[in-house]
């Protein structure tokens, strides 16, 4: 292989890597109807694989740091959200670990934030029990009131859908008010809101809210296609011919170095072996 067809081949497989979704965990990757991690330290979310996200499936699971992002969504009755004194009709509010509630105004740039008052909370609280059940910092009180709404609509949602919700409004803004268009997205995302409720399979990528149209090509067969292709052995196959591979699956660190093995197998034979990289 030449050196301008390795460059090739490097950089398809490094957009390839790039195009996958992996578990923030384990690095795995994920289907596109997967959950995600609330990573507390930096207010991330990531996201995560079936297995690891059964992991964090139990309140405190996650310890101190992570917490599973639910996937339950429910429509309110009209909420009384006067008290909030919400300056535009598009808003979400977040409660965080310590009792404080956050408002979230999305806009073309990000988010707009500012506190709630304690008393300003406790009176929509008390109109709309639901909302004491808000689970913190994964669940966000979504709103979109005024005429544009037509009627208006309530929300209890995931917080990523609060915040794919802002990448709607910034992919599609346009001039001062936004523009016919992103009211028009902003509209069918709440439609898609409103389907998932009743067919709780069914993704945003089926919805459309703001994704485009994906063209999927031909299957790679070229030589750098990841393994599990006809031909290329699994990465846990028994490799007959190469040593330091044992008939029963097991291996030592004769698979990764030639230069005094021994000395990187085992001190006991119950130890695990770990053959160097």
């Amino acid at each position: 292989m030449t050196a301008g067809a390795l460059r090739r081949t490097i950089r398809r497989a490094a957009e390839r890597a790039a195009r996958v979704e992996c578990c923030g965990l384990c690095a795995g990757a994920v289907g596109p109807e997967h959950r995600h991690l609330l990573d507390e330290q930096d207010g991330t979310l990531m996201c995560a694989c079936t297995p690891c996200s059964l992991l964090f499936d139990r309140d405190a699971a996650g310890g101190v740091r992570y917490r599973l992002v639910p996937t339950h969504r429910t429509r309110l009755a009209e909420v009384p959200v006067e008290p909030l004194n919400v300056p535009v009709g598009l808003a979400f509010f977040v409660k965080q670990g310590n009792g404080r509630v956050v408002a979230h105004y999305p806009g073309p740039l990000g988010t707009t934030q500012s506190e709630v008052t304690a008393s300003a909370w406790r009176s929509v609280e008390a109109r709309s029990p639901a909302l004491s059940e808000l689970r913190p910092l994964v669940e966000g009180f979504l709103i979109w009131t005024g005429y544009r709404s037509g009627r208006d609509q309530h929300w209890i949602v995931p917080v990523e859908d609060c915040y794919r919700l802002v990448a709607v409004i910034r992919q599609n803004w346009g001039g001062l008010s936004g523009g016919s268009n992103v009211w028009r997205e902003i509209a069918r995302f709440f439609d898609d809101l409103g389907r998932r409720v009743a067919d709780p399979r069914m993704t945003f990528e089926e919805g459309g809210a703001g994704m485009g149209e994906i063209r999927v090509g031909k299957p790679d067969v070229e030589l750098d296609a990841p393994a599990h292709t006809k031909g290329v052995e699994e990465g846990n196959s028994v490799r007959r011919r190469q040593a330091g591979h044992h008939a029963d699956g097991t291996v030592d660190a004769r698979r990764s170095t030639g230069i005094q093995p021994k000395k990187h197998d085992p001190i006991l034979p119950i130890m695990p072996n770990l053959p160097p990289g």
